[in-house]
């Protein structure tokens, strides 16, 4: 089933170009778009009524606290990429259509890991603005099946693992920031 998925959004390439720089632009180029809108958000979101300083401090503590939950999800990614060593599907697949040049493992996706944990962290401050960013999230592993870079279930993963460890991370931590 994986591989039936994994193949007809795949053969969706080739076929239109502007589609294809769509693809390429959401697999590659748009989580970083997404991360400027994160940062924006969490730098200028008002948070509390206090000074300017401490306003600032507190959003510094805040920043690392969300950068960091992300990143912790992407490092699990890349740790559980190398202990389930899955290629990818243009190493273990023929007449994939590739768009995107990519090293490493397959599974979980470390883009959609990392773009699942911001929306659940983003969704833990502003929930009309988390479901865009899991909207966005969704874009981007859709996109990196398009291109042929990843399975169905390397982005059902990266949901799972993203989303599971900001929730746990982020909601901690965010009890830590209430009480500092």
């Amino acid at each position: 089933m994986n591989i039936i998925i994994f193949q007809f959004f795949n053969n969706l390439i080739y076929k239109n170009k502007f589609f294809d720089e769509v693809a390429v632009f959401l697999a590659k180029d748009f989580g970083y778009l997404l991360l400027v809108i994160a940062l924006l958000f969490f730098l200028f979101h008002k948070k509390n009524e206090k000074g300017f300083w401490e306003n600032w401090q507190y959003k510094a503590v805040e920043l690392v606290c969300v950068f960091g939950t992300i990143l912790f999800a992407w490092g699990l990614s890349f740790i559980i990429k190398n202990i389930t060593q899955i290629p990818r599907p243009f190493d273990g697949l023929s007449g994939v259509h590739q768009l995107v040049s990519e090293i490493g493992f397959s599974f979980p996706s470390g883009h959609t890991t990392l773009f699942s944990a911001l929306a659940v962290v983003i969704y833990l401050f502003n929930k009309k603005l988390g479901i865009l960013f899991m909207f966005g999230a969704i874009l981007i592993g859709l996109s990196r099946i398009i291109v042929g870079v990843h399975y169905p279930i390397d982005i059902l993963g990266g949901v799972i693992l993203g989303g599971l460890t900001a929730w746990i991370i982020a909601s901690f931590l965010r009890k830590k920031l209430r009480k500092a």
